[in-house]
C-alpha cells in the first residue's frame, strides 16, 4: 500500500486559469462521482480589478452534459471582493445526490483572474485512481 496523496485522490483541472470579464459565467467541465464519496473544488482567485466581485456555486446532474443541472444547497461562495484577491477558496460536497458535479464561477463586475481544480476523494474499489495522461505525479521514495 502506498501512502502518497496521488494514490488516494483524483485531481483535474475544472476551469483553466483565465481572466473573467463582467457578467461572464464560466462552467466547469464537471466530474464523474461514481465510486467517490466526496469532491473539493479549489478556486484560485488572482487579481480582482476595481470593485469586482466573484461568485461560485456547485451544480449536479444525472448526465455529464449538465442539461438539467441544479444547484447544490449550501455549496456557494457569494461576493468575494477585491479585499480578498490572491487567495484560495474551497467548496466541498460529500456524497452528492447525483452522479455528476461541476463548479460554476461568475464575475459580477470588472474582471478577475481565476481557475478551479477539482479533487475527488474517498474512492471505493480499486486504488490508486487512474490519473489523466496529461498529469505528472512525482513521488519521492525514502
Amino acid at each position: 500500500m502506498t501512502h502518497s496523496i496521488s494514490a488516494q485522490v483524483l485531481s483535474a483541472q475544472e476551469i483553466p486559469p483565465q481572466t473573467i470579464t463582467s457578467g461572464a459565467a464560466i462552467n466547469g467541465t464537471g466530474v464523474d462521482m461514481q465510486s467517490y464519496s466526496g469532491v473539493a473544488f479549489h478556486i484560485q482567485i488572482g487579481a480582482i480589478t476595481g470593485a469586482g466581485t466573484l461568485a461560485a456555486r456547485l451544480e449536479e446532474d444525472t448526465v455529464s452534459n449538465f442539461a438539467s443541472a441544479t444547484n447544490i444547497a449550501n455549496a456557494a461562495l457569494v461576493n468575494v471582493t477585491n479585499t480578498t484577491p490572491n487567495n484560495v477558496m474551497i467548496l466541498e460536497v460529500w456524497r452528492p445526490t447525483k452522479r455528476y458535479v461541476r463548479c460554476v464561477i461568475t464575475q459580477a463586475a470588472n474582471t478577475v483572474v481565476a481557475s478551479v481544480i477539482s479533487t475527488r476523494f474517498r474512492k471505493s474499489g480499486l486504488l490508486p485512481p487512474t490519473q489523466a495522461a496529461s498529469q505528472r505525479v512525482v513521488v519521492q521514495a525514502n
